[in-house]
């Protein structure tokens, strides 16, 4: 069995982070497993985010502080 190739995805084009040794059009089969991205790992002495995943789903970045706001309706309509 090969190992897994490590690539990045930009422009709809998957980029492998290394080279790869195989001939010109060469067909492949990918299956694709996203890496937990870096900037959401809890860092030392920094707390977990529980919320970060909903708020990378959502690309609501404010979640935490305007909570009841998204939940009930903003107060100040």
């Amino acid at each position: 069995m090969n190992p897994p190739i490590p690539a990045i995805f930009e422009n709809g084009v998957f980029r492998p982070l290394h080279a790869v040794d195989l001939p010109e059009h060469q067909p492949v089969r990918l299956t694709v497993t996203t890496e937990p991205d870096e900037r959401d790992q809890p860092r030392e002495g920094v707390p977990a985010d529980p919320l970060a995943g909903v708020r990378i789903e959502t690309g609501i970045s404010d979640l935490v502080e305007r909570f009841d706001d998204y939940r009930f309706a903003p107060k100040h309509l």
